[in-house]
């Protein structure tokens, strides 16, 4: 499953699935991430890209050459990677099953303790 960036449009997307089908498969991602690290780059200073379609035939026209360089891509990847993997701890996280813990010990200094502090704050909470 391609990733696109957010930006495109679905026709937009159409139109870029055509450019990518002339890739190798494994260059496809890299070339879309790469576009979108571009897009990002403008909230950074960067010039606009008034034409992402365009900008994508020139990454494309440059996978084929063999001169294309993943850069501002890699940030791109490297975050859908870091959701994927806290996606995964999240779902493992919601299948654990609870544990039943034991009643606490009623002679415990420790729950006695505990049972006092509630008390007292109980006492001031009540106080008018």
């Amino acid at each position: 499953m391609l990733h696109f960036p957010q930006r495109l449009s679905a026709n937009h997307e159409a139109i870029a699935l055509m450019y990518l089908e002339h890739l190798p498969a494994d260059r496809r991602q890299p070339v879309l991430d790469e576009l979108e690290g571009r897009l990002r780059a403008e909230r950074h200073g960067a010039p606009a890209v008034y034409d992402p379609l365009r900008f994508l035939k020139k990454l494309c026209d440059a996978v084929t050459s063999g001169a294309f360089v993943e850069n501002l891509g890699v940030a791109v990847r490297a975050e859908r990677e870091h959701a994927r993997r806290s996606e995964a701890r999240l779902r493992t996280l919601d299948a654990v099953v609870p544990v039943e813990l034991p009643p606490p010990d009623p002679n415990s200094a420790l729950v006695q303790r505990v049972q006092r502090l509630r008390a007292t704050q109980a006492a001031r909470t009540q106080k008018p």
